[in-house]
């Protein structure tokens, strides 16, 4: 008995530590999947000469945290796997007046080119220039775009799940005829010039979501997370570089939306109702409209837990839905129903039945 009580107060101590150490995993694998776009460029001199063991400073202004590098030989710096956001970027180094670079705006999968000349001076000195990279992506061959932001949050969806968003792209085709099943995801089948339905690949925060078919992800109701939870999106449709791997459709790489030194929030409610409907084609002219009411509602908050150091993001959301929908089925009329009633009594030589001209009987 006593051997069983140690065991019993223990398990429950064991539990707690692993739960505890899964948190903070998590925590650590999300703050470095986040992690999805980079800066690099040169740093010259007024003579055009590359400017060698300057200190490059990327700094995200919504977050406050820093990148700090160095120019190699060639003054050429580079800063991979940074958080998307709003940047400036200065650089600096003794005999040169401080250059400063605002006004970037990197979005998922961006790779900018950020080339600055410094001046003679004093690093007391700080020359300001604002202007975002040129939008042309010279350093990839790949074939994407971005869904950004505001594309995200304004723009009206059925279901608010911002995986319909994909067809805003180019070359991406919806298979209606594709269906679902419970082992499936309920998601949205689609096809990317022309590949198979499975060989696209779902990423969120650098995680592989796919389902276990590799089928589109989504739950029992057929959606994708929120568009309140996803700041944006890309989606890559051909020559994908060697990073993301397999597949050979499309690639839609998603980044949730995280805290910031702002606090910031919504409350939402979206609302379809058939009392605001027109009847379909299939619904009967003399009965009422079928029903159908769909609620989805919920709220999103994020902020600072410590300024420049620590934040946090939570989104609520619901879907309920009640309905009543009009199903067209196909019935045999009523002569129909006779006619075959007697074709079956005939096959099988029953009275009443009539002779039909290759008719089976039975001695």
């Amino acid at each position: 008995m006593k051997e069983s009580n140690v065991n019993r107060s223990v398990e429950p101590r064991w539990i707690a530590w692993v739960s505890v150490f899964m948190l903070v995993m998590s925590a650590v694998a999300g703050w470095a999947q986040q992690q999805s776009a980079a800066i690099t460029g040169t740093i010259s001199d007024p003579s055009g000469a590359a400017v060698t063991a300057a200190i490059v400073k990327m700094t995200n202004l919504e977050t406050g945290s820093t990148r700090v590098v160095s120019t190699d030989t060639a003054g050429y710096y580079r800063a991979l796997a940074l958080p998307v956001g709003h940047y400036e970027v200065r650089a600096e180094k003794t005999g040169f007046k401080a250059m400063v670079r605002t006004g970037i705006e990197l979005v998922v999968g961006q790779h900018a080119i950020v080339d600055m000349q410094i001046r003679l001076g004093t690093v007391q000195e700080t020359v300001t220039i604002s202007g975002e990279p040129p939008l042309v992506n010279t350093s990839s061959a790949s074939t994407s775009g971005v869904v950004e932001e505001r594309q995200v949050e304004e723009l009206p969806l059925n279901g608010r799940s911002f995986d319909q968003l994909i067809y805003l792209q180019p070359g991406v085709n919806v298979a209606t005829a594709a269906g679902s099943s419970p082992n499936q995801g309920r998601g949205t089948k689609f096809s990317v010039a022309g590949a198979r339905l499975t060989s696209n690949v779902f990423m969120l925060d650098g995680t592989d979501i796919n389902d276990s078919q590799n089928f589109t992800p989504g739950g029992a109701g057929g959606q994708l997370p929120g568009v309140e939870s996803i700041r944006e999106f890309q989606v890559i449709t051909h020559n994908a570089s060697a990073e993301f791997g397999r597949s050979m459709g499309g690639i839609i790489n998603a980044v949730s939306k995280s805290g910031t030194n702002s606090l910031h929030g919504d409350v939402y409610e979206f609302l379809r109702n058939s009392a605001l409907d027109a009847k379909n084609f299939f619904d009967d002219p003399n009965q009422p409209i079928p029903l159908f009411i769909r609620n989805q509602f919920g709220a999103s908050a994020g902020g600072p837990i410590k300024r420049d150091r620590l934040f946090f993001f939570g989104n609520y959301e619901r879907n309920t839905i009640g309905q009543n929908p009009a199903i067209q089925v196909r019935v045999r009329s009523r002569s129909g129903r006779t006619q075959r009633g007697d074709q079956r009594q005939a096959s099988h030589g029953e009275p009443g039945g009539h002779s039909l001209p290759g008719a089976l009987s039975h001695a």
